[in-house]
């Protein structure tokens, strides 16, 4: 059934416009640039999200990554699940199950995500908020993060192949166990992570994708590293920056 069935056969549309404040869909990673592309309300991007948080908390669960409880309980409270301070990977990709929900191709929900932050640059320009040099800046520093291969990152810091990190998630091998396994500090891999990252920057600043300022800019970024999109599709981890992820409303 598509979505928006859904929302009339529930009765939530209603109600969940009445809730829905352009705030909350403002603090997302989603706005009313992103929902135009796609061609859906607010309403019905909320339905999907808790759909998508649901169906992602349960195969947590039945990967056995968290708890059948956890999962329930996160379901309630309508979160994202968390693996706890110290995993160094988003088991299962988030961006991938709202998709889902939605009906569209990873591709398309990326692209409205996208859409929804060049709008947000654009209104901080209009508002004085930043010029149009620092607009310039962000969004090359921005196009770069989102380039960024994080599972071939996490994989070279840690000395193995993504193929071996695929394999360390698919066994439910925590970041303390593998890290046991290759003798290594968590101190160290985040060294390797920043040597990593320093060589990618550079690249980009050789080829012409970033400017000198623009990847000094990065690199002072202690999260410089941490928000790029996995390549590859399916159902995979989003997130290899072994401290743990900020706060997601998407």
């Amino acid at each position: 059934m598509k979505l928006k069935q859904r929302l009339m056969s529930s009765g939530l549309v209603l109600a969940a416009v009445a809730v829905i404040g352009t705030s909350q869909i403002a603090a997302a990673k989603i706005n009313d640039a992103g929902l135009e592309l796609l061609g859906i309300s607010e309403a019905e991007y909320e339905v999907a999200r808790d759909e998508a948080v649901t169906a992602y908390n349960n195969e947590l669960a039945a990967m056995g990554w968290i708890s059948a409880e956890e999962a329930a309980e996160a379901n309630e409270e309508g979160h994202w699940a968390r693996l706890g301070r110290g995993q160094y990977y988003n088991v299962l990709d988030k961006d991938v199950f709202i998709a889902d929900s939605l009906g569209v191709s990873l591709a398309e929900w990326e692209a409205a995500e996208d859409a929804s932050y060049e709008a947000k640059i654009a209104e901080k320009i209009e508002n004085g908020r930043l010029t149009a040099a620092e607009a310039a800046d962000k969004q090359a520093i921005h196009e770069f993060k989102e380039s960024i291969d994080k599972d071939s990152i996490m994989a070279q810091s840690l000395g193995i192949s993504v193929a071996e990190l695929n394999a360390a998630r698919t066994n439910n091998v925590t970041f303390s166990d593998l890290l046991d396994e290759l003798a290594m500090t968590r101190e160290e891999v985040k060294e390797a992570q920043q040597v990593v990252t320093t060589q990618l920057v550079e690249g980009a600043v050789a080829d012409g994708s970033l400017t000198a300022d623009q990847a000094e800019q990065l690199l002072n970024d202690r999260d410089g590293h941490g928000h790029g999109r996995r390549h590859g599709g399916g159902r995979s981890p989003g997130n290899s920056d072994p401290e743990p992820p900020p706060p997601d409303n998407a």
